[in-house]
């Protein structure tokens, strides 16, 4: 059984970048470099020694009015969602920089990658994707950033989370981060478009009684105090 104390969890280096599976990142290497001249890092790294074996995708925004220049692609869950539903007046009240959360992958290795894609199961459960939501918290406490900001899984689907990369509303919730606005509707995921573990789940929600409404994502918020 894997030993969580084997586990280091680092913001990411630029000379780390041949050692991770990039997966949702762009493959640009101008576009890396963008990234780290404009944030230092690209986010979090989870480590077995010199084996990556999970990471979190972060970017730094201006503003809750702004997007990533460097990342605009892989930044559109704020840009859409997010802003449609933030009421009138809260993304201004978050001001800025903010640290954006964008996806968490535990398990996601660079042999998984050139195998089936399906995650290293030994990893998960362990608490690693918590350490790097801390480590995140931590790099933006250590810099000028206003607030943390990531999007929240409806608890009641496990399955959606991991295949999402989204980290469930409530360990947000136990590091102290509270919901700013939720997504009008549910999405696309909840009728079909998902993985079959995934539509099992909402399907087991539903017939236990549990709503759809409950199912939409959360951003969840953490605004960072400095003594």
């Amino acid at each position: 059984m894997l030993d969580p104390a084997t586990i280091t969890v680092l913001p990411i280096r630029r000379e780390q970048l041949q050692a991770i599976p990039l997966r949702c990142w762009p493959e640009e290497r101008s576009v890396l470099e963008g990234l780290f001249e404009s944030q230092e890092t690209l986010g979090v790294a989870a480590w077995e020694g010199d084996f990556c074996v999970a990471q979190l995708h972060c970017y730094r925004l201006e503003s809750a009015q702004s997007d990533c220049r460097h990342w605009p692609a892989r930044s559109n869950w704020w840009s859409g969602r997010w802003r449609d539903a933030l009421l009138p007046g809260h993304a201004e009240s978050l001001g800025g920089p903010l640290w954006c959360l964008a996806c968490f992958h535990v398990g996601r290795t660079l042999e998984s990658m050139a195998g089936d894609d399906e995650p290293a199961r030994g990893y998960m459960g362990r608490g690693i994707g918590t350490r790097m939501l801390m480590t995140a918290m931590e790099w933006a406490l250590g810099g000028d950033y206003v607030a943390v900001i990531g999007p929240g899984a409806p608890p009641a689907i496990p399955a959606y989370a991991e295949w999402s990369g989204h980290m469930p509303r409530t360990t947000y919730e136990k590091l102290g981060f509270t919901a700013l606005a939720e997504e009008p509707d549910v999405g696309d995921w909840v009728h079909g478009s998902a993985p079959a573990e995934v539509s099992f789940q909402v399907r087991l929600h539903v017939e236990r009684g549990g709503r759809l409404r409950d199912l939409r994502e959360s951003l969840m918020v953490k605004r960072l105090e400095r003594a």
